[in-house]
């Protein structure tokens, strides 16, 4: 950022003149949800999976480095290329078949170009006896 500030005081009358420039806002996912709970299923009972939009609002690609659920409860289907062309968005299906009775979580982890962090969105669901 540059910038140029000219102060001249006199008396009790300050001028200050100045310019700045802005570089372009760098690319940023965003996602349509912030957690999944699944509710209640069967054990061994794979209810419908649920779609997460990932979406790139910005000017710029986003890689999408990796997308992968953790928990043995819990599966997740990519349906992003490698790259997210700007403006644009793609989806990830994410499913729950409780291998147990009780409660179930996991997390899906997606990393991409736009954090040095990992984006997490917290999974959970419940496993009845059949």
């Amino acid at each position: 950022m540059r910038l140029a500030l000219v102060a001249i005081a006199l008396s009790y009358m300050i001028s200050i003149c100045g310019f700045a420039q802005t570089q372009p806002a760098l690319p940023r996912l965003s996602i349509n949800s912030t957690k999944v709970d699944f509710g209640r299923h069967a054990v061994n009972s794979q209810g419908q999976p649920v779609t997460i939009i990932l979406s790139n609002r910005s000017q710029a690609p986003v890689a999408i480095q990796e997308i992968l659920s953790s928990g043995i409860d819990f599966r997740s289907q990519n349906n992003c290329a490698e790259q997210l062309a700007a403006e644009s968005q793609c989806t990830t299906l994410v499913s729950f078949k409780p291998v147990i009775v009780g409660d179930r979580i996991g997390i899906l982890q997606i990393t991409a170009s736009d954090s040095p962090n990992s984006h997490f969105i917290p999974l959970g669901g419940i496993g009845n006896a059949q």
